[in-house]
C-alpha cells in the first residue's frame, strides 16, 4: 500500500480529531498548531478550545485502509498527527469512538504518540473503553530532554503494549546516561524542523544511538531538521539509520 505521508516512521496519518494544548518545551514550535491557526484561526488549539470533530465520511478512511491491508497482505502503520490520543480536554466518548475503530482496524498498526503518557492507565478504563491497549497499537512517549525522560520515561514501561517507543524530536538536549531499565522497544529521534527550529548537537545523538546499540534497542533517525524537514537530510556517516522494532 503506497504511503499517504512524508512522515518516515508511517504510513498514514489520520486523527480522530484535531486540537490540542501546549504542555511541553517540544510544542513551542508545533506545526499542527501552526496549520489549525492557518486554517481555523487557531481556534483548536489552547486551554478549553474546542477540539475540532471530522464528518463520518472521516471515520470511514480507516477502514478502507484495513481492508485492503487484508486483501493485499500488508500491514500499514497509521500515526494520528494532529492530535495528543489522551488529551484531557477531549469527550471521553470521542476517545472511546477511536478505540472502538482501532479494534475494528486489526489489519493496521496505530502508532499513538503522546505527551501525556501519565493520563493512559486511568482513560484505558474510562467509560466504553477497552481497559487494556489494543494489541494493534504501538504506544509512544515524546521525550525532548533528559527532564522529560526521567520524569515520562517510567510512565511509558508501566503501560503494557505490543511496542512501546520514544519520540526523541525534537531532540532539545542531551539525555545523559540512561538508566538501561528505562528504555523502551523503540527510539525515533530528530531534530526540530519549520520556523525557529532549535539546533540539534551530534554529540547527543551519538550518545543516544549508541546507548541503544548497546541495549539491542532499535534506532531510527527521521531527520537533522532546519528550516524544514528535508533541510538537513536524514543520514548518519553518510547512511540512513532506519531501524524497526522486531514486531514490525
Amino acid at each position: 500500500m503506497a504511503k499517504t505521508t512524508s512522515i518516515a516512521w508511517t504510513d498514514h496519518t489520520w486523527s480522530p480529531w484535531e486540537g490540542c494544548t501546549k504542555i511541553s518545551p517540544a510544542c513551542d514550535h508545533c506545526y499542527a498548531a501552526r496549520m489549525n491557526g492557518w486554517l481555523k484561526a487557531g481556534e483548536n488549539w489552547g486551554p478549553g478550545a474546542p477540539r475540532f470533530e471530522y464528518s463520518d465520511e472521516h471515520w470511514k478512511k480507516p477502514g478502507r485502509w484495513a481492508a485492503k491491508a487484508m486483501r493485499d497482505g500488508t500491514r500499514p502503520k497509521v500515526f494520528p498527527s494532529v492530535c495528543d490520543p489522551f488529551d484531557n480536554e477531549v469527550r471521553p466518548e470521542l476517545r472511546a469512538q477511536f478505540f472502538d475503530l482501532i479494534y475494528a482496524t486489526q489489519p493496521l498498526t496505530w502508532l499513538l504518540l503522546t505527551k501525556r503518557i501519565g493520563n493512559v492507565p486511568s482513560m484505558l478504563v474510562g467509560p466504553g473503553m477497552p481497559g487494556r491497549m489494543p494489541s494493534n497499537v504501538w504506544l509512544g512517549a515524546t521525550l525532548a530532554n533528559r527532564e522529560e525522560m526521567l520524569r515520562d520515561g517510567p510512565k511509558l514501561k508501566a503501560v503494557s503494549a505490543t511496542v512501546r517507543f520514544w519520540s526523541v524530536e525534537p531532540m532539545l538536549g542531551d539525555l545523559g546516561e540512561i538508566p538501561r531499565e528505562l528504555l523502551p522497544d523503540w527510539v525515533i529521534c530528530g531534530g526540530e524542523s519549520g520556523p525557529g527550529a532549535r539546533r540539534v548537537w551530534r554529540a547527543w545523538i551519538d550518545s543516544l544511538r549508541d546507548q541503544c546499540a548497546a541495549a539491542g534497542v532499535p534506532f531510527f533517525f527521521k531527520q537533522w531538521g532546519g528550516r524544514n524537514a528535508d533541510a538537513g537530510g536524514c543520514e548518519l556517516d553518510g547512511a540512513e539509520v532506519k531501524e524497526w522494532p522486531r514486531a514490525a
